[in-house]
Parts: structure tokens; sequence; C-alpha cells
């Protein structure tokens, strides 16, 4: 599966699963597009790409502020003129701990804002450039929190399930464009955050074990394998694959 020539813009590329996707498109031959919030960390992934053999851009954007994510596709497109494959993979879960009556309002708010309206300006932004050159591909990363229940996560769940509702109603409306549109569900996924939120527990052991217990091959989840059911959905080994919600979570949604 390569990405030879491609240009990809990864949103939420400066760790976990957004930079193992962007260096395992780095190795494929892709260009990118780095989105995120903060300079420093995306300066590491750049260079991280560039020892990759490739290329990396990085532009400096909030994906729940419009102003900002319009600025960013401006960018993007006076760098190298299109986008190839968007990754919308920006979002968090911190905010929104907790059943609907413990969430507050701000917290819920952030949590549906960066997750599924970053989800909305992001692709509002880029899929004309993507017509206009005669297709492209979308994979936005839902989560598995999103098909299945998940207690204290109202927000977040709500957030993701609402994702996967939008992926299936992007590949239904930009089909006859050649552009397809799918989305992964990651379960427990040894990122940063997911280790700061282990090491925050009263016993982050056995955090770990009932995380990696929760799925039948009982483990917690590595970001390169999200990243490599992420390089099949954006290849054309998958083209004619759209719609789809990829569970990537060791078998948890099928118990």
């Amino acid at each position: 599966m390569r990405l030879e020539n491609k240009i990809a813009l990864v949103t939420g590329a400066t760790s976990g699963i957004g930079r193992a996707i962007a260096l395992l498109f780095a190795r494929e031959g892709a260009r990118l597009i780095l989105v995120a919030r903060n300079p420093e960390p995306a300066a590491r992934v750049a260079n991280e790409v560039k020892a990759a053999g490739s290329e990396a851009h990085f532009i400096k954007a909030d994906v729940s502020q419009a102003g900002e994510v319009q600025h960013m596709g401006k960018a993007a497109l006076d760098k190298w003129g299109r986008v190839d494959v968007l990754i919308n993979n920006a979002g968090g879960s911190k905010e929104g701990r907790g059943s609907v009556t413990q969430v507050s309002e701000p917290n819920w708010g952030k949590v549906v804002q960066t997750n599924l309206k970053g989800v909305y300006l992001v692709s509002k932004e880029i899929l004309p450039s993507m017509i206009e050159k005669g297709g492209g591909t979308v994979v936005n990363t839902a989560s598995s929190y999103g098909m299945v229940g998940a207690k204290n996560m109202a927000a977040y769940s709500a957030a993701k399930g609402g994702i996967i509702a939008l992926t299936r109603q992007m590949a239904v409306d930009y089909a006859a464009n050649n552009i397809r549109v799918n989305c992964v569900c990651p379960g427990a996924i040894l990122t940063p955050l997911l280790e700061d939120y282990i090491v925050s527990t009263p016993d982050a052991e056995q955090t770990r074990r009932f995380l990696g217990d929760r799925c039948p091959q009982e483990r917690i989840g590595k970001p390169e394998e999200v990243a490599s059911a992420v390089l099949f959905l954006a290849c054309d080994e998958s083209s004619y694959i759209t719609g789809v919600a990829l569970p990537v979570d060791g078998g948890l949604t099928a118990w």
C-alpha cells in the first residue's frame, strides 16, 4: 500500500494515533500537512517525518474554531495546491468524563466541538478542493465508544457516535465526486493521553489490566495498529469501501 506523491492532511498530528499516522504515511511516500494547536510537538513530528524520507508542513489551528480552520484550508492549498487524503483525527475526552447528569454544559460543548464539530469544519473546508481536483479519500477517527455504551463517557460517546453517522452521510453525499469517506473506531490504545489517565487512577496496574481484559485479545492496542487501518482505508487497495466504521479494538465490539 503506497501513497506516493499524495498530499495528506492530518489533524491532531502531534502525538499518539495522529503521530503514528503521519510517520506511517511518510514511509509510504506521502507528503504531510500537520495540523495541531501546539507548535513544539508538531516540530518534533515534522522532524520525524523528514527522517522517514518525506516532507512535512505544520499549520497551527484549533479545529473547533471556524476562523482558524478557514486559515488552515487556505494555507494547506497554498502550500501544495491540493489535499488528496484528509485524516480528521483531532479529538479528546478529558473534559467530558461523566454521565449526562454529571458532565457540565461547558465541558459537553468542548468535547462535542473538538471531536464532532472539528470533523465538520475541516471537511467543509477541504472537500471543495477535492471535488475540484476529481476525488480523494477521507478517514475520520471515531471510537469504539461511539458503537457501544461506556460508563461515564456521555459527551465523548455522543460525539464519536456522531462522527460515525456523519461519516456514512458524507460517504453517500460525495460518492459521485469520487470521494470515499470512512472512519476507524479505536478501542483502548496506549497513547500518551491514555497513559496519563492510567497513572492518575488510584491503582494504575489494576486500571491497565482492566482496559486490556475488556477485549477478547486481552491487551491494550498500539497507535501503529490504528495507523495501519487508516492507511488501508486511505489507499487505492480499499477503492470499493466507503461509509464504513472499522473497529480497531481487539474485539471489544464483538463481545
